[in-house]
């Protein structure tokens, strides 16, 4: 199986769920794209991605980068709109599991969708890893406690989220055409 693996807030190996996931498979493209939309000023100037979130973002990058190279994998960096570069690379790759840190913000949810029910025969998985606790041991239905305190109260006893510790492989890489974007 190739699987498409997405990073996102989750530039590590150590401790990675979602990336523990893919390595699983026999082939793996790693991509992390940088949405351009980011660049852009909003009505009052005001950009998404400054200049020294940007170098922080392309340092952890290059770290990331260094830490895959060590498993004989590479990151593949593209710039785009999200929907468009994972449509794009579905269109022109053959992947048969896409998989990423699960989301939290609306955005990343939306393309998501829509990029499940597009590719119907790729499997779109998202893993919890940003997280102390998975959802599952989170869901209290339709009485979600109303007070942080009561929360509180209510999880004291569970176990936080297993670590995932380190892959002990990852699997061979695919090339995906990805280049590092100057600063």
């Amino acid at each position: 199986m190739a699987t498409l693996y997405i990073a996102t807030n989750d530039l590590r190996v150590e401790d990675n769920p979602a990336l523990l996931e893919a390595s699983e498979d026999e082939r793996m493209g790693i991509i992390y794209c940088v949405d351009s939309d980011l660049f852009r000023a909003d009505r009052y100037g005001c950009k998404d991605m400054g200049r020294n979130r940007w170098r922080f973002l392309v340092e952890a990058l290059h770290d990331f980068d260094g830490l895959l190279a060590k498993y004989g994998q590479q990151l593949n960096l593209l710039f785009g709109q999200p929907y468009q570069v994972i449509h794009q690379i579905l269109e022109t790759h053959s992947f048969d599991r896409v998989i990423r840190s699960k989301q939290h913000h609306l955005a990343g949810k939306d393309y998501w969708v829509k990029l499940e029910s597009l590719w119907p025969s790729v499997l779109f998985l998202e893993v919890d890893s940003s997280t102390c606790f998975s959802f599952e041991e989170t869901n209290f239905g339709r009485r979600f406690p109303s007070t942080f305190s009561s929360f509180r109260r209510q999880t004291r006893p569970r176990p936080f989220r297993a670590f995932a510790g380190l892959p002990e492989r990852l699997p061979r890489p695919m090339d995906l055409d990805g280049s590092w974007i100057p600063i």
